[in-house]
């Protein structure tokens, strides 16, 4: 083989060399970068807010801004519907023959799942479900894409997304008597379960329903481990276990 020949080969090798070792080192730079999901606490707020914090001291790392929890007429007749952001429970105000407030035998997403309905006193119960993907950055928080039924976008594996999953339930009432719309409300929630059985959480949160002031303790000893305000009152909580959301418990407080 003459030299130039030989010069080219030798080139391809170094190269091919080179980035062969850029590689590792680029993974290693991508990890240490990272925090791992499972250091982080997500706290979901009325306002739409969803806020990953240090299980340590409740900072914010970054927020993911959505529509509220909750979405419902500002002015509506009685009786009034009021809904409870933290499930999506259904009170009743006001009427004829209304003793109070009263709780509803049934949770808005339970409406929902079980439209078209009526009712013995000829109202019209009409819902609509939609369920969404968001595709997030976990270092910035950043979304990448939201996933919706109707469109999917192939996306490249990495270990810095997070793919946090929601639903809104959406309920309309209409009056057969008055021939009018009765009421209407939309409720979000994040997809996720429970903890896994064995799992040993040693934190318990307690929230204020006025704001969102979060106080956390250690259930084991009572101490304070930190108190953070995050402007909007606190509807869930969740830490991430196996590659989903796992809803915590949390007390309110008055």
């Amino acid at each position: 083989m003459d030299w130039p020949g030989r010069n080219q080969v030798l080139m391809c090798c170094v190269l091919g060399l080179l980035c062969c070792a850029g590689l590792p080192q680029q993974g290693l730079c991508s990890a240490s970068t990272v925090s791992l999901p499972e250091n982080l606490l997500f706290v979901s707020t009325l306002d739409g807010n969803l806020h990953a914090v240090s299980k340590k001291s409740g900072s914010i790392k970054w927020t993911l801004k959505e529509d509220p929890v909750l979405q419902v007429p500002t002015h509506v007749a009685e009786p009034a519907f009021l809904p409870d952001p933290n499930d999506g429970s259904l009170y009743s105000l006001g009427g004829k023959n209304s003793k109070g407030l009263t709780k509803l035998p049934f949770t808005i997403p339970e409406l929902v799942q079980a439209s078209p309905c009526r009712s013995s006193d000829g109202i019209l119960y009409m819902g609509k479900k939609q369920d969404l993907w968001y595709v997030v950055d976990l270092l910035t928080g950043e979304k990448q894409q939201t996933l919706t039924s109707s469109f999917a976008e192939v996306f490249c594996p990495s270990s810095s997304l997070l793919y946090l999953g929601r639903t809104e339930y959406t309920i309309t009432m209409y009056d057969t008597k008055s021939r009018e719309l009765r009421w209407n409300a939309t409720y979000s929630d994040y997809a996720s379960t429970l903890p896994d059985d064995d799992t040993k959480y040693k934190m318990a949160h307690f929230v204020s329903n006025g704001d969102g002031l979060v106080v956390t303790v250690d259930s084991e000893t009572g101490d304070v481990q930190w108190v953070q305000n995050y402007n909007s009152p606190v509807v869930a909580m969740y830490i991430w276990q196996r590659e989903g959301l796992r809803k915590i418990p949390h007390t309110n407080v008055a």
